[in-house]
């Protein structure tokens, strides 16, 4: 996530209620449009796929041509946690290449709670695995009747520290949150793991000081990480922030917390977050934002640019004053970010049906709305649950299992205005994430 994405047109919000699926929605400077649906083969009857039931984690992503969906009954104990891979390369043939499942599978391992790709590499998070150490599971999909799995624990493992529970991949790094949920005998972390040599993992260890939540929610990008701390009860309680890290060099790592400037008119702060290049958004569960009264629960998002390590930039926004079926969205509770393209949910809008707002961060003081993606069909609820991006490549599931592949591209009549680093060459690039 490390590409730019100038466009800076701005555009006034675009509203459709949908019957039937829809092949493109657009305005003037971007177009999104709907390519297919991912489905499951041999799916259990009763298992939640994608973003089939309460599910708030990371279950789909892609990278390139590969795609992967987890799929399961999670947090009740079960044994039936799969993750789905799928070649997603000819979006008139999508194509399921493999159905994965650790080879040392136990009941409430909780295998497909989380989900990222990286080139032909897969991981699947199983943080419940073994008294809830956790367990990331890497597969090598490069050739779907060989598939190699590996798996990933932390160097110093212990009880109860949910490793895997959060996940994120860009190039040869894999960024992995143990928010630790019961007495431990290890404080919450956060391991970065460079798998440049798979038979030859090095891990880096991020504790914060103090575990607050730290762990819920990671991305990664290039040379930079950031974690959410959700629960962190500094400056008041249940706050919640978020910790940047400057990764370049493992054995000193920088670090600087981030967190909204309106306090106390808010609370759990980081339960999402995204980064890319020098810019991260991070998701706020109640605040006031530019349109809301204090106290209410719709949700905001916090732009931050770290260009200048010592003077971070931020500022706040949120969705336009609620037209769509009430207030509580929540706005920015799944949240991508890709180059300065920032890609939030509003998965409780439209009576539960869901949308995904686009907005255009290149200047974090003044983020210009693009686009309202409303749910795919009348039938979605919870439409934007999770998503992924890379390139021009975006997933959006919905709760009732509905994984949907879309195409992000620049209207023509844009051309002109975008420069010849911006959105048209990030588009037509190699994804971000390369093959290994």
């Amino acid at each position: 996530m490390n590409r730019p994405f100038c466009c800076c047109i701005v555009i006034a919000l675009l509203q459709l209620t949908l019957s039937k699926p829809t092949e493109a929605v657009s305005v003037p400077g971007l177009q999104v449009k709907f390519l297919g649906q991912l489905t499951p083969t041999d799916l259990p009857t009763g298992v939640s796929f994608g973003g089939g039931g309460n599910a708030f984690e990371r279950r789909v992503d892609l990278s390139g041509s590969i795609a992967a969906v987890g799929a399961g009954v999670f947090r009740q104990g079960a044994d039936d946690g799969y993750a789905f891979a799928y070649d997603v390369s000819d979006p008139a043939n999508i194509r399921q290449i493999a159905r994965l499942r650790a080879s040392d599978n136990s009941a409430g391992n909780e295998f497909g709670d989380g989900i990222a790709v990286s080139g032909n590499y897969v991981f699947v998070g199983a943080w419940g695995d073994r008294g809830d150490r956790g367990a990331v599971y890497m597969y090598d999909v490069s050739d779907p009747l060989n598939v190699i799995e590996r798996k990933i624990t932390a160097f110093d493992e212990a009880p109860n520290n949910a490793f895997g529970f959060s996940l994120a991949v860009d190039g040869n790094r894999l960024i992995v949150g143990a928010p630790k949920f019961t007495a431990a005998t290890r404080p919450a972390a956060a391991y970065v793991v460079d798998f440049t040599n798979p038979d030859n993992l090095i891990q880096t260890k991020l504790v914060p000081g103090g575990d607050g939540g730290f762990g819920d929610a990671v991305a990664i990008s290039g040379n930079y990480a950031i974690v959410g701390r959700s629960s962190h009860s500094s400056p008041f309680p249940f706050a919640g922030s978020a910790i940047l890290y400057d990764i370049t060099n493992p054995n000193a790592v920088r670090s600087k917390q981030l967190a909204p400037t309106d306090a106390p008119n808010y609370s759990a702060f980081g339960k999402r977050v995204s980064i890319s290049g020098n810019k991260a958004v991070v998701h706020v569960t109640s605040d006031p934002g530019p349109t809301n009264n204090a106290g209410t629960s719709d949700g905001a998002v916090w732009a931050f640019d770290f260009s200048d390590w010592n003077n971070v930039v931020q500022h706040e926004y949120g969705r336009p004053v609620p037209t769509f079926g009430g207030p509580v969205a929540p706005f920015g509770r799944w949240l991508e970010l890709e180059g300065n393209l920032a890609i939030a949910a509003a998965f409780n809008e439209d009576s539960a049906r869901g949308a995904v707002y686009f907005h255009d961060i290149s200047n974090v003081l003044d983020p210009v709305e693009l686009l309202r993606l409303p749910a795919q069909t009348t039938g979605d609820m919870r439409f934007g649950i999770a998503m992924a991006a890379d390139g021009p490549n975006l997933l959006i599931s919905d709760q009732g299992g509905r994984v949907y592949l879309y195409q992000m591209i620049p209207e023509p009549t844009a051309f002109a205005l975008i420069s010849t680093a911006g959105l048209a060459l990030t588009l037509a690039r190699a994804p971000r994430r390369q093959r290994v």
